[in-house]
């Protein structure tokens, strides 16, 4: 039994296939969004630790560090826990 190729067929093919290449673009420069946006939180994680630390060692109080970096009083004890001598 031979089956006619129709045009309709063709054409819903074609887009199928360019719907699954724009939905993987998608979600590619989600997960590049995502990539760039954890690097960055990880700079600013890096640098409020290193923020926290030079402060204590400079004298001052966890609650002046705290307020200083935006952190919770807990979050800047746990990383002079953490990191801290």
């Amino acid at each position: 039994m031979h089956h006619k190729v129709r045009f309709v067929d063709i054409k819903n093919d074609i887009a199928k296939e360019a719907w699954i290449a724009y939905d993987n673009s998608s979600i590619a420069e989600q997960d590049e969004r995502g990539r760039l946006s954890l690097a960055e939180k990880k700079g600013q994680s890096k640098e409020k630790t290193e923020t926290v630390l030079r402060g204590f060692k400079a004298g001052f109080s966890v609650e002046a560090i705290a307020k200083l970096t935006d952190l919770t009083v807990a979050e800047t004890e746990e990383i002079l826990r953490e990191f801290g001598e």
